[in-house]
């Protein structure tokens, strides 16, 4: 169509009609509207922005948190709340920080799933068959999600390097009393290869 063929003169005329008739409140309704009718499209369309926008998408948001703290700062809190009632938001809250740090903040816009392979009900599934007596999804944060072989054991740097695979693998996984995790600390149980740094 003619709007995919000419998309730059589409958005420009766009952004003239929001200004010239102060539209901008036609417009958000608009894209409310099309946000609840299609929302597979929405989900879809904005991980593939953030995805190839990774910078802007992390200066935009930064620039969002100045400019609106009181907002940001209720939104952080019903991010906090919603942790804690909630063990399935609280356990993917907690892979998206570990996988965003060991990648070093290059994650790409990328859900956590879509890195690792496997889904949050698959990690779930995993780490109840290895629950200890006592431990429950209502008292995580008493256990933590241990890695068998450490984060700081494994070479990489992106998302698609085989160390990054091993260390994410399900079979590397386990859930281990707080206590007892910060006392192993990096120590590593058994022999183990990583692949060279190059």
């Amino acid at each position: 169509t003619w709007r995919k063929n000419n998309r730059q003169k589409h958005l420009e005329t766009r952004r003239c009609w929001r200004k010239r008739d102060n539209n901008q409140e036609k417009e958000n309704t608009r894209t409310k509207k099309w946000r609840e009718t299609y929302p597979e499209k929405q989900g879809e369309s904005s991980r593939k922005w953030l995805k190839n926008n990774p910078e802007k998408n992390r200066a935009l948001s930064e620039k969002w948190r100045k400019d609106n703290p009181d907002k940001a700062r209720k939104m952080a809190k019903r991010s906090q709340e919603k942790r804690k009632l909630n063990p399935k938001y609280r356990l993917s809250h907690c892979i998206t920080r570990s996988i965003y740090h060991s990648l070093r903040g290059q994650k790409n816009g990328n859900h956590w799933e879509d890195l690792v392979g496997y889904t949050l009900k698959k990690l779930m599934k995993h780490l109840e068959k290895q629950f200890q007596p006592g431990m429950t999804w209502k008292n995580q944060g008493k256990w933590h999600l241990e890695h068998k072989v450490p984060v700081s054991a494994f070479n990489f740097s992106s998302s698609d390097h085989i160390d990054f695979k091993r260390c994410w693998a399900l079979s590397n996984l386990q859930p281990m009393w707080a206590k007892e995790n910060l006392s192993k600390s990096a120590k590593i149980d058994k022999p183990f290869q990583p692949s060279l740094a190059f």
